[in-house]
């Protein structure tokens, strides 16, 4: 079966919390994708700075929203694998969740 964050069971959030001087890593789970989007809006005045966003499926799989479309990072990664085998000319890289263009 397709991964798809159609079929995650819980949501998790990883973010930084400046509490004064100390900044800790913390994570929050959600029931939805929803309530998840409504909290990270609700504290956005918050000093939160959000790491990443994961969904359960089999495990926890990271994933991001781009306009309206979310995806998993491995949908991403497949659909960039494809645009590249059919000749697109921009390479990407994923490291550690970030991309970068690759050098040629």
């Amino acid at each position: 079966m397709k991964k798809s964050i159609k079929n995650a069971t819980k949501f998790k959030v990883t973010y930084s919390d400046l509490n004064g001087e100390e900044i800790t890593i913390k994570s929050k789970e959600f029931k939805s994708i929803k309530s998840m989007e409504q909290w990270i809006v609700r504290n956005d005045c918050l000093a939160l700075f959000i790491h990443k966003r994961y969904a359960l499926l089999d495990d926890w799989e990271v994933f991001t929203t781009i306009g309206k479309n979310t995806l998993l990072l491995s949908e991403l990664k497949r659909i960039v694998k494809q645009m590249e085998d059919m000749g697109c000319e921009q390479k990407y890289v994923f490291e550690d969740n970030k991309h970068s263009k690759a050098k040629k």
